[in-house]
């Protein structure tokens, strides 16, 4: 007598585990983190080999905190968010999360140059980051609402 189930394969079983990927999570995940990190490298790197001094200054620390800040980033959306969101407007506010961070570091690093006026830059770095905060803030309430859970602050 037949089974009333088909057989179930190894793949059938990773995919109730871990539902798959959108293609958007891939493309943001998998290509433009990537690119845009691999550009900030560098582009601190080129400062920092320039001048050593470039990391003790306030500038350099802006720039390593702001690096560290997107591989963590980096991080939090290759493994926590792909298990949640897959749609098109977490890809849109992926992307302004990336630019946003990336242009956040380019505007830190004119903070190293000789004419450079720090309380118009620093303004301008605090202005992307606020930029990049609202993304990530607008991907928090539009996953509370499709899963229903509004517990999170």
């Amino acid at each position: 007598m037949a089974s009333p189930h088909p057989e179930t394969t190894a793949d059938d079983a990773a995919r109730a585990i871990r539902p798959p990927e959108s293609r958007w999570h891939v493309v943001l995940a998998n290509l433009i983190y990537p690119a845009f990190l691999g550009n900030l490298v560098y582009l601190a790197f080129e400062d920092i080999f320039r001048d050593h001094r470039f990391l003790f200054e306030p500038a350099g620390l802006l720039v390593i905190v702001l690096v560290v800040h997107y591989v963590f980033d980096f991080a939090y959306t290759v493994i926590e968010v792909s298990a949640r969101r897959n749609g098109a407007f977490e890809f849109a506010a992926g992307l302004v999360i990336v630019f946003a961070l990336y242009m956040s570091v380019r505007t830190a690093l004119q903070l190293h140059g000789p004419d450079a006026d720090a309380a118009a830059i620093v303004a301008a770095v605090t202005w992307w980051v606020w930029i990049m905060k609202t993304g990530a803030v607008s991907i928090e309430i539009a996953d509370g609402y499709r899963t229903g859970r509004t517990d999170r602050p």
